[in-house]
């Protein structure tokens, strides 16, 4: 299958899925070619033979229905939905097609319906929701915006619990030094971003002097209903902690870091980063080689948010 590096040929793609693989690679070549240059009368008569000749019978009567749709040909196009629902294919995918069957029929509530249905079997081509152009008529409609949160909220979960926002307030460009040193002393470097769809809280540490550096990965767990992090560095250190934020939205984590030469192997240690204003964070690490009767501290820093120069002439 031939795929168009358009954002539009990536949002059908992910509408439909992946094409499986055909019997017969140059008919279903020309088939997607023509329903990704949005050729639909093309299209359809092409993937009329691929679903004719039984090679891949869901994902072609699911093209074939859609661009049945596009062609205003609203009958025949749910009929080949109903059979590619019945070969077994995407049920998102096909629920959507059938709100877009539902708008171009005025059906305003039938569509709303059937977009919850598609929010519930998993659909996830939420920029579909404001550019597809069969859908026009149902964004002013009662019912789309709330169900367009839906869809939003269950594709993009850590964007919308607030549980994955409790480690935010670590996010930004930071000079870090210990606690109580003067202003002067050169400090490290800490860069926290948000990655992976908002779902991950990645640390990129640089010593002062750039001779260590290391980086960790940080995630609420919603199935155990607490925050990970895991640490790795430059020296091969490998540091793991879980925990959640306390009553003040300080981030309390806790387990085992490597020991120094001399201590056990791996040692207990306590991590809390602590909110002490927008622009500043403390550190503080304790560790434990008694199994945990005393604690020592490790390192304890204080992170200010590092001031952006200002655009020439601002």
């Amino acid at each position: 299958m031939r795929a168009r590096t358009t954002a539009a040929a990536i949002v059908c793609l992910a509408l439909a899925g992946a094409a499986p693989a055909a019997a017969q690679e140059t008919l279903n070549d020309r088939a997607e070619a023509a329903y990704l240059s949005e050729d639909w009368a093309t299209a359809e008569k092409l993937y009329a033979q691929v679903e004719k000749e039984g090679i891949s019978p869901g994902f072609a009567a699911f093209r074939r229905g859609s661009a049945l749709l596009y062609l205003g040909r609203v009958a025949e196009g749910r009929a080949r939905l109903d059979a590619a629902e019945a070969a077994g294919w995407n049920p998102a995918a096909i629920a959507f097609r059938r709100a877009c069957a539902d708008a171009l029929e005025g059906k305003t509530a039938e569509a709303v319906v059937q977009l919850d249905k598609a929010a519930a079997a998993g659909f996830q081509a939420t920029a579909l929701l404001d550019s597809e152009p069969l859908l026009a008529s149902l964004r002013d409609a009662p019912g789309f915006a709330a169900v367009k949160e839906s869809i939003e909220r269950k594709a993009h979960p850590c964007r919308f619990d607030p549980r994955y926002r409790a480690f935010d307030f670590w996010v930004g460009e930071w000079d870090a030094r210990p606690n109580g040193a003067p202003d002067a002393t050169p400090p490290s470097e800490n860069l926290i971003t948000l990655e992976y769809d908002q779902c991950i809280v990645m640390e990129h540490w640089t010593s002062a002097g750039g001779g260590f550096s290391g980086t960790s990965f940080n995630l609420f767990d919603a199935s155990r209903g607490r925050w990970y992090q895991t640490w790795v560095d430059t020296t091969g250190g490998l540091h793991e902690y879980h925990g959640n934020p306390d009553a003040q939205g300080n981030m309390i984590l806790e387990g085992e870091t490597p020991g120094a030469p001399g201590q056990p192997a791996r040692v207990p240690t306590r991590l809390s980063v602590f909110k002490l204003g927008p622009d500043k964070v403390r550190q503080f690490s304790e560790i434990s080689t008694d199994g945990g009767k005393t604690w020592t501290t490790s390192y304890d820093l204080i992170y200010t948010r590092r001031k952006r120069s200002a655009a020439p002439g601002g």
